[in-house]
């Protein structure tokens, strides 16, 4: 019986998620206020997160971590350009080898990730009420 459901937005799974998608629209403006970046270096090897004009950029290159060293650093986004909708998904090539996947930087738009976290996130709740509604006790 549809009357024995509770609608979509009193789902626990609803509201669980919804802290995820205001972490992901707080991050997503903030990338237009400053840059943000994450370091994590070993011995040969090193890896780079960094959050900037409406996009993330990922850039790893391979080789002995060994000890590991994190740091992180906050500072604002002068002199670039705010962009609210990059390209969803483009590959940087380095020159020294660009058939090497591993060493090959990339940068991924927020609004894809937010567009992917939505369509995600409410495929999981209407396949959880659609569940709920069928295992319900029938008149």
């Amino acid at each position: 019986m549809k009357g024995l459901i509770r609608p979509w937005y009193r789902s626990r799974l609803f509201w669980l998620g919804v802290p995820g998608f205001l972490f992901l629209m707080w991050a997503w403006t903030d990338s237009n206020v400053r840059v943000t970046q994450f370091n994590c270096e070993g011995r040969e090897a090193a890896c780079v997160i960094q959050s900037r004009s409406g996009a993330i950029n990922f850039d790893a290159q391979n080789g002995d971590w060994g000890e590991m060293s994190f740091s992180s650093h906050s500072e604002p986004l002068d002199g670039m350009e705010e962009r609210w909708f990059p390209a969803a998904f483009s590959p940087e090539t380095k020159d020294d080898d660009p058939f090497d996947p591993v060493n090959q930087p990339a940068e991924v738009a927020y609004w894809a990730i937010v567009l992917g976290y939505m369509m995600l996130w409410g495929a999981t709740v209407a396949v959880w009420q659609r569940r709920k509604q069928r295992l319900a006790p029938k008149p």
